[in-house]
């Protein structure tokens, strides 16, 4: 199997200009004064950086009963870390548990 990527990397053709990182794209838009939502469902006004609802899937997710899928919430709930108040705070016993 890593063959066939190992292959499909060769050949492809590396880009000059690289897909920014969403965090980098929000520092930079903050005094922004056109109000636009990008695909990730960021909100991006002149008052800062929101998500749309799809962060309240992190506190709707179903109870996670084993180590990998408690492992797999927290990568995925990781990503919107900077817009979940006390983030740390909450996931702290989940990382205990999940390590």
């Amino acid at each position: 199997m890593c063959d066939g990527s190992r292959t499909l990397n060769q050949m492809t053709i590396k880009d000059e200009y690289p897909m920014p990182q969403a965090v980098n794209l929000f520092d930079e838009s903050l005094h922004a004064r056109v109000v636009t939502e990008l695909d990730l469902g960021h909100i991006i006004t002149d008052h800062g950086v929101k998500m749309d609802q799809k962060v309240d899937a992190v506190n709707v997710w179903p109870v996670s009963r084993t180590k990998p899928e408690l492992c797999s919430y927290l990568d995925w709930a990781g990503y919107y870390r900077k817009f979940i108040r006390r983030y740390a705070q909450r996931v702290h016993p989940m990382h205990v548990r999940a390590s």
